[in-house]
């Protein structure tokens, strides 16, 4: 069931199109910011 909702949502976005296109460099921008667990080890992480 839940696939079925997920593809019929899917499908209906499709035919919306694109509302509003994003350029590549305010998405690059966002990326930017500081990654609050970059000081955690992997084994701190996925501990």
């Amino acid at each position: 069931m839940e696939e079925k909702i997920f593809y019929s949502n899917l499908s209906n976005r499709i035919d919306e199109g694109p509302i509003e296109l994003i350029p590549a460099a305010k998405v690059i921008e966002k990326e930017d910011t500081e990654n609050p667990f970059a000081h955690l080890s992997d084994e701190e992480l996925f501990d």
